[in-house]
């Protein structure tokens, strides 16, 4: 199972451990808590009385190895034996199959909760993965058909996003064994949840009447959306309706500390955060937790993380420039606005609500001129209108000078053996016919010099077996280029270079190669 911090992951785990307990009393209490329609009765025929009976394991993750860990679960559930714990996959099994007999062929449960860990693990040295993928299959042919279920903050993918290509593909095939039960709420689901997790002693008319609005624009894109919603949202209060949706979506963002649900958000005293504008907050009807306050909670705690996203780095970089150019050029108000349109193009999802003129309205209509304010950071160049979607949206072109800025760092730089060195490297190219008609290898290696350091006495060409060597003089001035080449055919036919061809390219792709030779160097 895998899902956010919040969404339920290990009460679902702990409700199948009841309805799979050998309390009769237990096993009641949670059959109660089933619907009664086609899928409550499935649930039922697996778990009911009349089946076969069930034995829970339940571990908890930690940096050991998968083996271990089950065979810990297997002693705190009560079945002890002596000897050395297995340290294979078959003999893991064999010793389920001997639990599943002593406790009177019941059905081994096994529940691994905080499974990230043991992943983890096997990143570090600590586990092996194919651990997880043996298991798999052993289980899946065993007699006593016992069932694994881990519990995962996110997929096993996202554990190894750091490793190399094969070793994510590895993953990848590892966890094609498992069946993902992927946990996530939807965003009637959160703001269901919101409106009962949010509770004040104060009804806000203004809060009705924003409720209302959202509904019904939220009504344009979705037109069987329930009527409850709009009660929901109202009963959100001093969550602003908008600022409910908007968390919602952060929710599912893979940039966020293990995806932070509603009840992390709520819950935490993050800065900037809900319970940390409760508490700086003076009571009026009128303020509430908005969508600028959101684009503060995301920027006060994930800005690290949205520099390092390659989905989202790109955007943040662009909302940072923005909204520094709009706090020195205009006042708060103006702020306000950019951070609401920035934040809900960042979070954006599918059928979600867009920056639009009528959203713009339900936030600031009545107490700002968003039709000026929109006008003037349009001007200012970071927020365009889409017409084809009719919202605005962060500007992504950019007035960045980067032939001037090329021109400025390659001032005052110049050309040398060393960065060469260091920023090109050319292949031999091998005589393949000649070795396929011979069987003797031969091969033409291949550099590239700076014109200057050819001139020097120190100057050398290795051949390490080579037959022959071709060097391409580069210069990052032209002059010096033309004059070397006019001496190359002398220099070939000295002893210390009879074995070495010079060639020269036209002097652009010349200037180009230093060019890209110095920048190299000096990004080293």
């Amino acid at each position: 199972m895998t899902g956010p911090y919040g969404t339920g992951k290990s009460a679902l785990a702990v409700f199948l451990a009841a309805l799979a307990d050998r309390d009769s009393k237990i096993r009641k209490v949670a059959r109660e808590m089933l619907p009664s329609d086609s899928q409550g009765e499935l649930v039922n025929s697996v778990f009911g009385d009349q089946g076969r009976k069930w034995k829970v394991i339940p571990v908890t993750g930690d940096r050991r190895g998968l083996f271990e860990l089950i065979n810990d679960g297997l002693k705190k559930a009560g079945f002890a034996k002596s000897g050395r714990p297995p340290n294979a996959a078959d003999r893991v099994v064999k010793r389920v199959e001997e639990a599943s007999d002593y406790f009177k062929r019941a059905r081994p449960l096994i529940i691994v909760d905080e499974l990230g860990k043991c992943l983890e693990s096997s990143l570090l040295g600590g586990g092996d993965i194919n651990h997880f993928q043996e298991i798999a299959e052993l289980f899946a042919r065993s007699s006593v058909r016992p069932v694994f279920i881990g519990i995962l903050h996110q997929s096993f993918e996202y554990y190894s996003s750091r490793m190399s290509s094969e070793v994510r593909d590895e993953w990848k095939k590892v966890q094609g064994r498992f069946v993902d039960l992927s946990l996530k709420t939807t965003t009637d689901e959160v703001v269901g949840l919101a409106a009962r997790a949010v509770t004040a002693d104060y009804t806000s008319a203004q809060a009705k009447s924003n409720a209302l609005s959202v509904y019904q624009t939220l009504r344009v894109q979705r037109p069987n959306l329930e009527p409850q919603i709009a009660e929901h949202l109202r009963s959100c209060w001093p969550l602003h309706p908008l600022s409910v949706l908007l968390i919602s979506a952060l929710s599912r963002k893979s940039f966020t500390q293990a995806q932070r649900s509603l009840f992390g958000f709520l819950s935490s005293n993050d800065p900037a955060g809900f319970r940390d504008f409760l508490k700086h907050t003076a009571f009026d009807e009128a303020i509430s937790y908005d969508p600028s306050h959101v684009f503060d909670y995301v920027a006060a705690n994930f800005d690290q993380a949205l520099n390092s996203s390659t989905s989202e780095a790109r955007r943040w970089a662009i909302i940072k420039e923005g909204l520094s150019r709009v706090e020195s050029k205009f006042g708060d108000a103006h702020r306000d606005v950019f951070k609401t349109i920035a934040v809900i193009e960042l979070l954006r999802e599918p059928q979600a609500l867009l920056a639009s003129k009528e959203v713009l309205n339900i936030l600031f209509g009545e107490r700002l001129d968003i039709e000026r304010m929109t006008k003037d950071l349009a001007a200012l160049s970071v927020i365009v209108f889409r017409r084809y979607q009719s919202c605005w949206a962060l500007y992504a072109g950019s007035d960045f000078d980067l032939e001037g800025s090329l021109k400025e760092t390659q001032q005052g730089l110049s050309l040398t053996q060393r960065d060469l060195d260091g920023a090109i490297e050319m292949s031999p190219i091998v005589a393949k016919l000649h070795y396929s008609e011979t069987g003797s290898l031969r091969w033409l290696s291949r550099s590239v010099a700076e014109v200057s350091s050819v001139l020097d006495e120190s100057f050398s060409i290795e051949l390490d077996g080579a037959i022959a060597s071709f060097v391409l003089l580069i210069s990052d001035s032209d002059e010096k280029l033309r004059a070397l080449v006019d001496e190359s055919s002398q220099l070939e036919m000295t002893s210390k270079y009879e074995r070495v061809i010079f060639g020269a390219p036209k002097s652009e792709q010349a200037r180009r190669i230093a060019d890209w030779s110095v920048s190299e160097s000096d990004r080293g």
